[in-house]
């Protein structure tokens, strides 16, 4: 799923809210109100939104510590090669 831009969904029909929420895995019953339609895609797509931030977050704190591990490994590594030789 990729994160969408801020769109003005009241301006969507309610067939074009069932079919853009569908990208997001959600199922719209177009028997409701087309403004209950608009907040339950309004929430989904923030708490997508939230949870792809975390994602990257957590992503990129991993990425750095492994970096930091590897400098460490081959600082030491080299430090003993020097004293080998």
């Amino acid at each position: 799923m990729k994160k969408q831009p801020t769109k003005n969904y009241s301006k969507m029909s309610k067939k074009e809210l069932e079919a853009f929420a569908r990208d997001y895995g959600l199922e719209l019953d177009k028997r409701l109100k087309k403004d209950t339609l608009v907040r339950i895609v309004e929430s989904t797509v923030k708490r997508h939104n939230e949870e792809l931030n975390v994602v990257k977050k957590k992503y990129n704190k991993s990425y750095y510590k492994k970096l930091i591990i590897l400098t460490i490994i081959m600082a030491v590594s080299f430090i003993i090669l020097r004293t080998c030789t």
